[in-house]
């Protein structure tokens, strides 16, 4: 959604080539080609966080910031980054970066429920708990609650809180 979006307007406007959402220690480090009034990357980065809007959650980064390499780069071809975007870049930026992570928590926690038994050395899932025939742990989770949020190399991880109950099944 952000690859070929067109920032500010006029001589000052950018146009956003190629776009990299990657990680620097466990922060959410954005890179863009642009090209327009200004030719080359620009990196900004900022910390994921989880926001809840009534029953949906987004995965959102609120605090992003143009990091240190560009703000040189951009000062050093004397162009004000003010002038240059109508406004904070990583303000225009923000909206792109949000992410309802609603349905997959709600696959999570389908993913979590439900009944699992040993079967020699391999666990495996079972239908109805009556079939078990050994050792089998049964869980049902009604919620689960995002605590933490972190950024990792090729993944944004979500801390959780299970919330439900579980029983240790011996037959």
């Amino acid at each position: 959604a952000l690859s070929g979006k067109r920032l500010g307007s006029g001589s000052t406007a950018l146009t956003v080539g190629a776009v990299e959402v990657g990680d620097q220690n466990g922060r959410v480090l954005v890179h863009l080609d642009v090209t327009g009034a200004y030719n080359g990357a620009i990196f900004l980065w900022g910390t994921p966080q989880v926001e809840r809007s009534g029953e949906r959650y987004t995965l959102t980064v609120p605090d992003l910031k143009l990091a240190t390499e560009s703000t040189s780069r951009l000062e050093d071809t004397k162009i004000a980054l003010v002038q240059l975007f109508d406004g904070d870049l990583a303000e225009k930026i923000k909206p792109q970066l949000r992410l309802d992570v609603t349905d997959k928590l709600t696959q999570a926690r389908a993913a979590l429920s439900g009944t699992t038994a040993l079967d020699r050395s391999t666990w495996q899932n079972v239908p109805v708990a009556s079939q078990i025939n050994g050792i089998a742990l049964k869980s049902t989770i009604s919620e689960l609650s995002p605590l933490q949020v972190e950024s990792r190399p090729g993944v944004v991880v979500i801390y959780v809180e299970a919330v439900g109950q579980m029983e240790l099944l011996f037959q």
